[in-house]
């Protein structure tokens, strides 16, 4: 997840452009990366405060609804 975050994260033109989930999918199911393992990882890094602008990008029309707003379980506070 991390090898796909970085390069958006690090680059702010990519970071600024970033739409949402759809645009990464594809990439997250060539590295083995189902829909539920994303969300599962997306709520670990953002409960590291980790790539939080574009997890909160994910709130958008270009994810699926389940990614659009990434909950930190109390596990994880």
């Amino acid at each position: 997840m991390t090898n796909i975050l970085d390069p958006i994260d690090q680059d702010e033109t990519r970071r600024a452009n970033f739409k949402g989930f759809y645009e990464i999918e594809k990439d997250l199911e060539a590295k083995g990366i189902d829909r539920k393992q994303a969300i599962k990882i997306l709520r670990y890094l953002r409960s590291n405060e980790q790539y939080v602008e574009i997890i909160a990008r994910m709130n958008s029309s270009d994810s699926p609804t389940e990614c659009r707003k990434i909950e930190i379980p109390q596990c994880f506070l």
